[in-house]
């Protein structure tokens, strides 16, 4: 199923799996509430196989409870039943606006504020895509324009010699090569004593196998390899060719807020693939749909969704950021009237919402959506300090263990393998995990590194090497950074809040675009990468 179908039949509920070894049929019934009834039948599915499965995206199910039951073989009573639960954002567990305010990042935490949230703890805050107390004005420090943006042009990594390996080369024909084991079997003389079976020891790796005997264990045996190879008829798997985020999005929604551990069993639910819950976690915290907590080395510690918000993106057109429910637009589609339409997209696997035309406040009371007056874009890049008071405030250590080390190349804007930490910059140190960090003149005296995350040591880098990553693309109206650049924290928010997007993936280019940025908003946040 396609993004663009999810937005219009809803968020994807699970399938039902029914196995009856052996049988003949199977049929599938569900049932609403809690208890079987044949009042309350909601889907009915009959298979002529051992085997059903059944999709329920294909029927129109309210969240609720509902009885799943199995019948074997025409038969009248369930051969077994399970209780299923249906959820998504539109019954929360939470309460929005108790949430909305569990994590705002505020200038009077800490001084690695613009990168983890915590709660409002003063009257100067960002929530989301709000700037409390925060207008702009007139700058203090002296802007400076951003250059034009200009591709990196890569200088090529020489190749690295191969590690000398001791040890006893194996043979072209070993098992360990082919695959092909040579077992060694017992010699059958006159008068030996037949068993069932018979042990043999491959004489290359030694691996013990056990083989049929007589002729009896031999029939027995491809009789059981046959009733194991019994095709059983199984539907094809439904293969999309990206992960759908919106389903997860709604799952953030229904949750509310938790743990980084909680983040990471939805995103797992959507794929496997454990760099999901990081690239799904900075998608969400730039555009503003959640505040993010880190601990003190940058890792995600908490999340919490933010409010409804209608943020301006020009005349006429206003951008839905924080929490969404399919029954909000649905409502918000029917309030805005007629001299207005609500517009849904797919952008870098997420869903946006847009409202075009006329917008009347007034109709969107009760609805528990704040509409912002003005783009909170330059507010927010006014409130950010220079990069460098980042850099100051890092958490220091010792240097870990690693097996091997790269060095960002600011000029290529790549990592390049090295042999040394012994310089200034920016390390990817590599063990069972990798692990992000800087080095200045101080660290070099010391012996210790700053431990950052993967995004801020390359803007830190870059900007002791005066050569920031962030160029402004005039005929886009857009902020371009090297793939894999994106501007940590609040410093990509002030740039994502101008679409309403996340940054997208120029994968072939290896850039990142941020959208639709006034000039005026891209140099402020460039002076913050300068110094």
């Amino acid at each position: 199923q396609s993004l663009e179908e999810a937005l219009r039949q809803g968020v994807e509920p699970p399938e039902i799996l029914a196995l009856a070894a052996g049988a003949s049929t199977v049929t599938v019934r569900v049932y609403a509430g809690a208890r079987i009834s044949d009042n309350h039948v909601q889907v009915d599915e009959h298979f002529e196989d051992e085997l059903g499965v059944v999709p329920l995206v294909n029927y129109s199910l309210v969240d609720g409870e509902y009885v799943v039951a199995m019948f074997v073989d025409g038969a009248m009573r369930a051969s077994s039943t399970a209780l299923l639960r249906l959820r998504s954002a539109d019954s929360p567990q939470f309460n929005v606006t108790d949430v909305d305010i569990r994590l705002v990042y505020s200038p009077g935490d800490s001084e690695l504020w613009p990168l983890s949230a915590g709660p409002a703890t003063g009257p100067r805050y960002v929530n989301g895509p709000r700037a409390i107390q925060m207008a702009a004005a007139a700058d203090p420090l002296k802007t400076v324009a951003a250059p034009e943006f200009a591709p990196r042009v890569s200088r090529g990594v020489a190749a690295r010699a191969a590690p000398v390996r001791i040890g006893i080369a194996v043979a072209d024909d070993s098992c360990l090569v082919t695959g092909r084991h040579r077992f060694q079997l017992p010699t059958a003389g006159p008068g030996a004593v037949r068993t069932r079976t018979l042990e043999g020891e491959c004489t290359t790796c030694g691996l013990v196998r056990r083989f049929a005997g007589t002729p009896w264990a031999a029939r027995r045996r491809d009789k059981s390899a046959a009733q194991a190879s019994r095709a059983v008829a199984i539907p094809p798997v439904a293969i999309s060719g990206e992960p759908d985020l919106e389903v997860a999005f709604d799952v953030l929604n229904h949750v509310g807020h938790g743990n980084y551990a909680t983040f990471e069993k939805i995103a797992a639910q959507v794929e496997g693939s454990g760099l999901l819950a990081d690239t799904l976690l900075r998608r969400q915290e730039v555009v503003g749909h959640v505040d993010v907590m880190r601990d003190e080395w940058l890792r995600p510690a908490e999340w919490a969704v933010n409010g409804a918000s209608l943020v301006p993106l020009g005349e006429g057109r206003w951008a839905l950021i924080g929490s969404r429910t399919r029954s909000m637009v649905e409502r918000l589609r029917a309030a805005v009237g007629p001299h207005s339409t609500v517009v849904e997209s797919v952008d870098g696997e997420l869903a946006h919402v847009e409202v075009v035309g006329t917008l009347d406040v007034s109709a969107l009371e009760g609805l528990g959506i704040v509409v912002l007056s003005e783009s909170p874009a330059l507010a927010i890049a006014q409130s950010l300090p220079f990069i460098g008071e980042i850099e100051l405030a890092l958490k220091r250590t010792s240097i870990p263990a690693y097996r091997t080390v790269e060095l960002w190349d600011t000029g290529a804007a790549v990592w390049v393998p090295t042999d040394s930490i012994g310089g200034v910059g920016a390390y990817r140190l590599k063990d069972f995990s990798a692990t992000y960090a800087l080095r200045s003149a101080n660290d070099l005296e010391t012996g210790t590194i700053a431990v950052g995350n993967a995004q801020l040591v390359k803007h830190l880098a870059n900007m002791w090497a005066s050569d920031p990553l962030l160029g402004y693309h005039t005929g886009s109206r857009s902020v371009v950074v090297p793939l894999g650049a994106d501007l940590p924290g609040l410093y990509g928010r002030a740039l994502a809040v101008c679409s309403g997007r996340a940054p997208r993936e120029l994968l072939k280019n290896r850039m990142l675009q941020y959208q639709s940025v006034p000039r005026d908003v891209a140099d402020v946040v460039f002076t913050r990468l300068t110094q």
